[in-house]
């Protein structure tokens, strides 16, 4: 884990701005010094347009500072090449990191620390892999998912076997959104979170309510 002084001082040196969208704000620092005091697992649950990468700038910072390795993945090159801006300098998507780290190619030494993005999408036998593989070499790993997001092409949903698994400590959340710039656009957005219309009520009712 990292310290609090570690953390206060990356987080002040990012130039984020947490006052912006104050609720939104102190949801993020909640998140920034969740996963940096976390020990070796730290698992996420955040939303689309949320600003999960800016978030994690200041903690690869941190991370870097102690000198440890930082290493990015996701199941599609895209989506671990999209953490390089927070600061990852080595992103590789999650197959090629399993293979290279399997034939020896590539070292994960137990200070580093691997982010995996787009948690959803990885499915359970892979999750085993990376857990089981953690357990060996003793690394840190922060997860950060959302199940309302894309799944997993193969059978089964790693995020809500961890979502039972994962201790509450090390489970943190960032559901309100930032990337769309009205209030409106905000709760449309939220919605699809939700669990749709309320059949309950009259469609006059709902219109209303949307409204």
């Amino acid at each position: 884990a990292l310290s609090r002084e570690a953390l206060q001082k990356a987080i002040e040196a990012s130039g984020l701005d947490f006052d912006r969208e104050p609720d939104h704000g102190r949801a993020q620092l909640a998140a920034i010094y969740g996963l940096g005091l976390s020990g070796r697992l730290g698992f996420l649950t955040g939303a689309a347009g949320s600003g999960k990468t800016a978030l994690l700038s200041p903690l690869v910072t941190a991370w870097k500072e102690e000198g440890r390795q930082v290493i990015g993945t996701a199941m599609a090159w895209r989506q671990a090449d999209a953490l390089k801006d927070a600061g990852v300098e080595r992103t590789v998507a999650l197959s090629p990191l399993l293979r290279e780290i399997e034939a020896g190619r590539l070292a994960i030494a137990p200070n580093s620390v691997l982010i995996i993005d787009e948690g959803s999408q990885i499915a359970p036998i892979q999750m085993l892999k990376l857990l089981r593989l953690q357990k060996e070499v003793g690394f840190s790993m922060r997860i950060i998912a959302d199940r309302e997001q894309a799944q997993a092409i193969e059978a089964g949903d790693s995020v809500e076997l961890m979502m039972r698994s994962v201790p509450a400590g090390v489970r943190f959340e960032l559901l309100s959104t930032i990337r769309q710039k009205t209030e409106r656009g905000r709760m449309i957005a939220g919605l699809f979170r939700g669990t749709g219309r309320d059949m309950t009520k009259s469609e006059e009712e709902q219109n209303a309510e949307d409204a």
